[in-house]
């Protein structure tokens, strides 16, 4: 969750993750405010319902609002960034749990889940992998985001593909949770999990969703041709004549209705066979 626009001559190593990045964050201000209170609690409340995690960690926490929000939750919440200035701006009432450090760095304890959203790609690769390590070595459950784009950040080092990081983790013995959704994190978000069954069980499930994900597709066109050709005959219907009668403007709002609905589905069309590739 960082975007920051530096000076052209900066390279990764001179970032500093001070003040002056947080109250520019993605041309705002990343702090304490109802937004992003709001937006973390929302991401507290369903990471609480849908994976029900005793013990969490944060890793590139920033100000910890998560590990507020999901402490507010009674879950037994930690968080560690980089950022010494981030780190002096979380809550009185919950900086006991959260430290200044790197990921590069060994973790204290095992996490029932960690959360890492929208960090490791501001991670050095030589770092990164040792960071990966230290992530993996501590817990079962990594539910993670990490932009495929954004180039335009000079303090986005490493991106990757969704398919770099899922070999990146599965060579660490992971494998992604198709049956999770993390799209309320972001469109690129994932849960890994440990793998504990064979591989063959793993394509079947790969190669499920992705069946599954393509015939959706197919579809999905399907219905977008079939508005198209109502689109185009009730165009037809409505041409003819300035003053149009009851019929004509019942059909002029459907085709308004039906444009919507074509926009819409082709939208949802687009990202999922995004999501697909």
């Amino acid at each position: 969750m960082r975007r920051m626009l530096d000076p052209p001559e900066a390279g990764p190593a001179d970032v500093d993750y001070g003040r002056y990045y947080y109250e520019h964050y993605d041309g705002g201000s990343y702090r304490r405010s109802e937004h992003w209170l709001s937006e973390f609690d929302r991401l507290a409340r369903v990471i609480v319902e849908r994976l029900q995690p005793s013990t969490v960690l944060d890793a590139g926490c920033a100000i910890g609002l998560l590990v507020e929000s999901l402490r507010a939750r009674g879950v037994d919440a930690s968080g560690v960034d980089i950022s010494e200035y981030a780190i002096s701006q979380v809550a009185e009432d919950v900086r006991e749990h959260c430290w200044q450090g790197s990921l590069a760095e060994p973790l204290p304890a095992r996490y029932d889940l960690i959360v890492s959203i929208e960090v490791l790609e501001h991670i050095e690769e030589d770092e990164l992998q040792v960071a990966l390590d230290h992530i993996c070595g501590a817990t079962d459950r990594i539910l993670m985001s990490s932009t495929p784009y954004h180039y335009d950040d000079p303090t986005h080092v490493n991106i990757k593909q969704p398919e770099r990081w899922t070999a990146e983790m599965y060579t660490r013995g992971f494998v992604r949770d198709v049956t999770f959704d993390a799209s309320f994190i972001a469109p690129w978000a994932v849960l890994y999990v440990r793998n504990r069954r064979s591989t063959v069980q793993v394509i079947e499930d790969y190669d499920r969703v992705h069946w599954y994900q393509l015939r959706e597709i197919r579809e999905t066109r399907q219905g977008i041709l079939q508005l198209q050709r109502q689109l185009a005959q009730l165009e037809d219907d409505t041409v003819g004549g300035t003053a149009l009668s009851p019929r004509q403007q019942r059909l002029e709002l459907e085709v308004l209705r039906l444009r919507d609905e074509l926009r819409v589905a082709d939208r949802r069309a687009g990202a999922k066979e995004a999501s697909a590739k």
